[in-house]
């Protein structure tokens, strides 16, 4: 069981150190080393393989972001041809005549925001 040794408790199943030769001990060490070392090496990997995965995500997000940017500018070349040559599309047409009102909208607001700013 356990018995009282010089102020520490010792069990039955804890290892004397005194009883392993120093060559055993050593390669328990070495053993000890070995698979801290192997587990190093793998989760090493595993940061290497999720850094890898987010750097493609974030490359993915900006190459989103970029056809975003050209959709937007497709659109606004477009708007712009639809202004000067009525389209004959229907839909295009419900498009256009809602981007007028929003913009009538906008600058509504401003007109507000600037009376706003007069008041006294």
């Amino acid at each position: 069981m356990t018995e009282k040794k010089d102020n520490f408790y010792e069990d039955e199943d804890d290892v004397d150190f005194e009883e392993i030769g120093e060559s055993e001990t050593k390669e328990k060490l070495k053993e000890f080393y070995e698979k801290a070392k192997k587990f190093t090496r793998k989760v090493g990997e595993q940061i290497s393989k999720q850094a890898e995965v987010q750097k493609l995500n974030l490359e993915i997000a900006g190459r989103k972001e970029e056809l975003l940017r050209k959709y937007r500018l497709l659109g606004e070349k477009a708007f712009q041809y639809f202004k000067k040559n009525a389209p004959e599309d229907e839909a295009i047409k419900e498009i256009i005549g809602k981007i007028k009102k929003i913009n009538s909208q906008i600058k509504a607001l401003k007109k507000k925001i600037a009376e706003e700013k007069t008041k006294k």
